[in-house]
């Protein structure tokens, strides 16, 4: 007898073993696939997200800048009346006060009733009065007032420029002296004081 082969289930198994290579293989590709292109939407993604943070970036840049402009004409203002308020900061602190000057020097002449005609605040701190005065004991009370009263803290080095008069006539005369003399502070109050 022969025997018969059947070669049908050997190519069956064949097939089959095939088809579930191709399977696994199918499916490795598909997996593999998918995990490229997972991959791949990835990183679209995170340029996608850093074009935008790159976009936020810019127009927040765009707007600092914007602000920025905006504030330049105050900050130019706020520069210039900085400036200003120091060079008036100096200038007030160098300034001689010749107003309490002039106060100390109007008290004198009250006290001693002699007329004041003129005075000039010269360079170098030097000050020129002129005036009358009715009699020699007036002229004499107010040289001894700047010498040696309470002006004398305010005022040095007095000279005796001119002096012109006699009896019958009132007796003009020219006195320089310095203001302020060196230390001297005005007083609250107008009056002057010693450092």
């Amino acid at each position: 007898m022969v025997q018969e082969i059947n070669l049908v289930p050997e190519i069956a198994e064949a097939e089959i073993k095939k088809g579930v290579y191709k399977k696994k293989s199918n499916l490795a590709a598909v997996i593999s696939l998918l995990f490229f292109g997972g991959l791949i939407a990835l990183v679209f993604a995170l340029q996608a997200l850093l074009f935008i943070w790159g976009e936020k970036i810019e127009r927040d840049t765009k707007g600092a800048e914007e602000l920025i402009l905006s504030q330049k004409e105050k900050d130019i203002t706020r520069r210039a009346l900085v400036d200003k308020l120091k060079k008036a900061e100096s200038f007030l602190s160098t300034r001689i006060p010749y107003s309490a000057g002039l106060g100390e020097l109007m008290a004198v002449f009250k006290d001693t009733n002699v007329i004041l005609k003129d005075a000039s605040f010269e360079e170098d701190n030097v000050v020129n009065i002129s005036g009358q005065a009715a009699n020699s004991a007036d002229l004499d009370k107010l040289l001894n007032a700047l010498v040696g009263g309470s002006a004398a803290n305010a005022f040095g080095g007095l000279q005796l420029v001119t002096l012109s008069g006699n009896k019958d006539k009132p007796y003009t005369f020219t006195v320089d002296f310095r203001f302020p003399k060196p230390g001297w502070k005005p007083a609250e109050g107008g009056n002057s004081k010693k450092p």
